[in-house]
């Protein structure tokens, strides 16, 4: 069988998204401390997978916050078999790698909840993220291993054997790679954006704009 019909394998990037909405009332005794503690609250929960002041913030269970933390981690996880085209979400052993390295990179998730005002417009968290460049740290040596690669299937390694094992064998180097990685993370300057609280209904929320704003920082993406 010939693989030249592979084409090696290019990497690409995959836009991380975010499209969770939360309706709360709860998280401290005035506004300025309820919004503050929900923002930090949700960042916690949903990247750091410590969903204790969550909890008791929206007065959810502990399984909700679990829930959050499994969705962004699923997510990342995705986003990553993306950004590397690699098809391993249907298999359980690869995928449950990858999920593994999702959590590496989120635990070094880094942020602080500077300020809560009020404007004309509504209230407004400021947070301060420093992005972890994950993606374009590795680029170099990642683009070497898969420049590699290719010259292994142009030089026909890979002609006889079938394509799940071929898709394979590439995976396994991609994940090995990225677990050694989640050991050296670095970041990027420290930005700081503001994210507007939707008000309403007897409770408050970040939509989803201010979600994917957030989201967008934690971690740094390959132009």
């Amino acid at each position: 069988m010939n693989h030249q019909s592979h084409c090696g394998k290019r990497i690409r990037l995959a836009a991380l998204m975010l499209t969770l909405l939360l309706m709360l009332s709860g998280c401290g005794a005035n506004k300025e401390e309820k919004y503050s503690t929900y923002v930090r609250a949700y960042i916690t929960a949903a990247y750091l997978g410590d969903g204790e002041e969550y909890v008791k913030c929206t007065n959810s269970s502990i399984d909700s916050a679990r829930q959050l933390y499994d969705h962004t981690v699923d997510r990342l996880a995705r986003s990553l078999c993306s950004y590397y085209n690699l098809e391993i979400t249907d298999d359980s052993e690869l995928y449950a790698k990858m999920l593994e390295i999702a959590k590496s990179v989120y635990a070094k998730a880094k942020f602080e909840i500077v300020a809560t005002r009020k404007e004309d417009s509504g209230y407004y968290v400021d947070v301060t993220i420093s992005s972890i460049d994950f993606l374009s740290s590795n680029y170099e040596k990642m683009k070497a291993y898969v420049d590699s690669y290719n010259a292994r299937v142009d030089a026909g390694e890979f002609n006889d054997i079938e394509k799940e094992e071929y898709e394979r064998t590439f995976a396994s180097g991609i994940l090995d790679f990225l677990q050694e990685s989640t050991a050296g993370i670095t970041y990027r300057e420290p930005e700081t954006i503001s994210v507007k609280i939707s008000e309403g209904n007897g409770g408050f929320s970040l939509g989803a704009a201010e979600l994917m704003a957030i989201d967008k920082l934690i971690i740094a993406v390959t132009e």
